[in-house]
């Protein structure tokens, strides 16, 4: 069953996905965990502020952080998932008594540190927080410099989430083969092999399997280009309405399957991102008087998010954590084969929801 909250969610991950994939490379994002920090500084945020962050962010309909974590912690299952929201004002600061009641009822947690004074030792305060809800996976969320003496609050999600494949790949059929990183560019890497009934499809230009979690109704979608040049095309007009076509043609029928062993990490500013997708005032002129002060008084300095997923034999390991810093002014026929060996999109998503938690592309599983 899809809510209007998990449609809001998809439309933002996919159009701030359309915007990271610019660049080449491995592409990896959470947009619920970008949604669930900037969820906690739009329900301060008053006026144009807030107008322009429901627009962009999809919660014109409102936002309720706490329920949709809990929605994914339920269809985690047996899976490990693990979600911290947290609230950091400087020691000085004075919250809106709504406000603070508001973060209560969010689950949100929250510590003063003195930004003014220690505002390294803030920093890394912070960043320790961060890499105990991750499992040490994001160890540097904040880099040096991002906290100053006029940082006002810092908001911060972490997303852990750690599944093993309900269909593991047996390790003694992993080879060492070549991933075309280029139709012409062959790279060698562990290639994991299993033959299984599995949900697989084909639309289009796509080949498209789901390989599901133990015990969990979150799965990973992959969606594999027929063309070894084919993943721009693939990438070009991806949308929400066109992802739910992928997962409607997915049948369960025995696949030969062939998955590149990998692991990476992404991190940085999604400042450039987030203006890209209209977000401006919040960067600005902006209003979150609902948080503290007088309008204009408070502004979002930047927004860090880090990501990292590794996918092997037995299933995968993924986190993902966001922190928005604030400052003031200052068909079956012979079995299909589905040979992952040049680059693809993979989606980690919630099936009964359609919630799409992270979003990724492998370009090269050697880096």
């Amino acid at each position: 069953m899809r809510s209007s909250a998990d449609a809001a969610s998809n439309t933002f991950t996919l159009a701030a996905y359309a915007v990271v994939a610019k660049k080449e490379g491995n592409v990896l994002l959470s947009g619920t965990s970008i949604r669930s920090a900037l969820g906690l500084a739009y329900l301060g945020a008053r006026g144009a502020t807030r107008s322009e962050m429901g627009r962009v962010l999809g919660f014109e309909a409102g936002v309720d952080v706490r329920a949709e974590a809990d929605l994914l912690r339920a269809a985690a299952g047996a899976a490990e998932l693990a979600i911290a929201n947290r609230l950091w004002p400087h020691r000085g600061l004075t919250l809106e008594p709504d406000y603070r009641s508001a973060m209560e009822a969010q689950g949100a947690s929250l510590e003063a540190l003195d930004f003014a004074r220690g505002p390294n030792d803030a920093r890394e305060s912070i960043n320790a927080s961060v890499a105990k809800d991750t499992a040490g996976k994001i160890e540097n969320l904040l880099p040096p410099g991002s906290i100053g003496p006029l940082t006002r609050l810092v908001l911060t999600n972490a997303l852990y989430f750690k599944g093993k494949w309900d269909q593991v790949f047996p390790k003694e059929q992993t080879q060492r083969l070549g991933f075309y990183v280029a139709p012409d560019r062959p790279v060698i890497s562990p290639m994991m092999r299993v033959t299984a009934d599995l949900h697989y499809g084909e639309v289009g230009s796509a080949k498209l399997l789901q390989l599901a979690y133990r015990g969990s109704d979150l799965a990973m979608l992959v969606a594999l280009p027929k063309d070894q040049g084919g993943l721009h095309r693939l990438e070009d007009g991806l949308s929400w309405s066109r992802f739910q076509a992928w997962t409607q043609v997915l049948q369960r029928t025995k696949v030969q399957v062939f998955l590149p062993r990998f692991t990476f990490r992404q991190g940085g500013s999604v400042k450039p991102v987030l203006m890209e997708l209209g977000l401006a005032h919040a960067f600005g002129a902006a209003d979150f008087s609902g948080i503290a002060g007088p309008p204009g008084d408070l502004y979002l300095d930047d927004v860090f998010h880090d990501t990292f997923v590794a996918v092997d034999e037995e299933g995968t390991e993924a986190a993902a954590a966001t922190g928005a810093v604030v400052q003031t002014r200052g068909r079956p026929a012979p079995i299909p084969v589905f040979r992952a060996d040049h680059p693809f999109l993979f989606f980690m998503r919630d099936t009964r929801s359609g919630r799409i938690v992270f979003a990724g592309r492998l370009a090269n599983p050697e880096g």
